[in-house]
């Protein structure tokens, strides 16, 4: 397979539309602990081009999650869900789109407020990958990595 460069990604070029995932949880040490499929769906709103994106995990084990989360343009610091709260940041990384945010999650003993580190690569076009670093009070505790694919033609 030859490989083509690609050029900067741009999560509101990206999300637009409907886009499908796979993906893994890995422990500290990379062992694969769960597998997810994610379904989201990015709508571009007419007066002020706001993109609003609704983001659906469904969990091996049956378990799902939404995440809602929008943005006024790639510069433009991200909106997201009431879940999410503290500093979050936001950027470019040569190519790369970069977020670090915490956020409020179900966990066995309650709720449970996880930082995560994400950057987002174009892989080729129509192509991405996410590599999210997890951490809890300071401490790394796994990651998440996947893979997405933008479906053309599919209306949202």
């Amino acid at each position: 397979m030859k490989m083509t460069k690609t050029g900067a990604f741009d999560p509101n070029a990206f999300f637009e539309g409907v886009v499908t995932g796979v993906g893994v949880l890995r422990r500290l040490g990379g062992r694969v602990y769960g597998r997810y499929t994610v379904d989201s769906v990015g709508t571009v709103a007419e007066a002020g081009g706001l993109l609003s994106v609704k983001e659906m995990y469904r969990f091996e084990g049956g378990s799902t999650d939404e995440i809602s989360w929008s943005m006024p343009g790639s510069a433009a610091p991200l909106k997201p869900d009431a879940r999410v709260s503290g500093h979050i940041f936001t950027g470019m990384e040569g190519n790369d789109y970069v977020m670090a945010f915490n956020r409020r999650v179900a966990s066995p003993r309650g709720k449970a407020t996880l930082r995560l580190h994400v950057r987002f690569s174009l892989l080729a076009p129509g192509r991405a990958m996410s590599f999210t670093r997890i951490s809890w009070l300071g401490l790394p505790m796994g990651s998440m990595v996947t893979i997405y694919d933008k479906l053309h033609g599919v209306a949202p």
